[in-house]
């Protein structure tokens, strides 16, 4: 009973959202110039142009020389050639196919393949062993630990609730909490809201600039192609509201690729929302039901004070070509990056738990 509560819940919020958007842009009708941003220069660290297209490079040299540098933005999906991420307010359109990003006031924005790949770490970064419940981490980089599921058939429709974390204790990391429906296991292309604490950076309309979460949490739709990113308005939460998020597709191909995403998050306590629409060009065959990233943090304490990220009531829809789509039953396994602080990933069919010790 439950999930079908959540299921009506969650249909009532796309099919608002869906009218709320096309109005919006339907609205629009002499948008002003388009605006232009140039993603080519320089690297900064040595890495080539990306001539194939390609979204992500796991490499461990250039991903650490990008850390240091000033070019490279940390995002909820690795590093970022900084002019390759992008901030837009809710209710814009991005159409990774046809090159365009469609503002709610008209306003268009041609976005190209990033001249730079998305930079990952490879594989494991630490031993894979518990560590004692005092052990301080070294300084983290990025992914840590969740749980997903690979080589899947096109997916659908992902939901999923958080209880929002607390704020680290000590120091100024950027951790992030976050779910998504990924191209292939190593995240090609990702459709991703979160949850974090930290300065994640992005471009707003050619000009570097961050989500100004400061010294509090927030939540965000994030979207990534290509080396590119792209993140909805950022919105404050607060420890332990309920936070729902939403990944649903419409008007796929029969291959299950060429959809329009909805990517929504929501704050059940407050009504906050951060919500757009993407129109890509993959099938997604990957579900990570949740996942735990970290940059910056050198202890224990420098990680969400609660020890503890709950994903809860998931659920997972495969497509069925033309135009439905069917539940099925995730078997998750855990993806483990970066063992640290004694954490521990769990899960089920419907949901996980992620836990560490101070």
């Amino acid at each position: 009973m439950l999930g079908r509560r959540i299921r009506q819940v969650v249909a009532a919020i796309i099919s608002t959202l869906i009218i709320a958007l096309l109005a919006s842009q339907a609205a629009q009708a002499t948008p002003s110039a388009p605006i232009t941003v140039s993603n080519a220069g320089p690297s900064g660290i040595g890495l080539a142009l990306n001539r194939t297209g390609a979204g992500t490079l796991a490499n461990a040299p250039y991903y650490q020389r990008a850390l240091k540098s000033s070019l490279w933005v940390r995002t909820p999906a690795g590093l970022v050639f900084h002019s390759c991420s992008y901030s837009v307010p809710n209710g814009s359109k991005v159409d990774s196919i046809h090159g365009q990003i469609t503002l709610p006031d008209g306003r268009s924005l041609p976005v190209k393949p990033c001249a730079y790949p998305r930079l990952i770490l490879p594989g494991t970064q630490h031993a894979l062993t518990p560590m004692a419940s005092n052990a301080q981490p070294a300084t983290t980089s990025g992914w840590m630990q969740g749980f997903q599921e690979d080589g899947l058939a096109p997916l659908g429709y992902l939901t999923v609730e958080y209880a929002a974390p607390s704020a680290p204790t000590q120091g100024t990391p950027e951790d992030i909490q976050w779910s998504a429906l990924a191209s292939d296991a190593n995240g090609d292309s990702l459709l991703q809201p979160l949850v974090a604490w930290g300065g994640v950076g992005t471009i707003r309309n050619g000009t570097p600039t961050s989500n100004s979460s400061g010294d509090f949490l927030s939540m965000a739709a994030y979207y990534f192609w290509s080396g590119n990113a792209v993140a909805a308005t950022f919105v404050k939460v607060n420890a332990a509201d309920t936070l729902t998020v939403v990944v649903s597709a419409s008007g796929c191909n029969s291959g299950g690729g060429g959809c329009t995403w909805l990517l929504y998050i929501g704050d059940g306590n407050t009504g906050q929302q951060s919500v757009f629409t993407v129109v890509s060009s993959p099938a997604y065959t990957t579900v990570i039901g949740g996942m735990f990233e970290s940059y910056g943090a050198s202890n224990c304490n420098m990680l969400f004070a609660n020890h503890h990220l709950v994903f809860r009531d998931l659920a997972v829809d495969k497509l069925v070509p033309p135009g439905g789509a069917t539940p099925m039953t995730p078997q998750f396994h855990k993806n483990v990056r970066d063992q640290e602080c004694g954490m521990n990933t769990t899960y089920s069919t419907s949901g996980g738990d992620i836990t560490w010790t101070p």
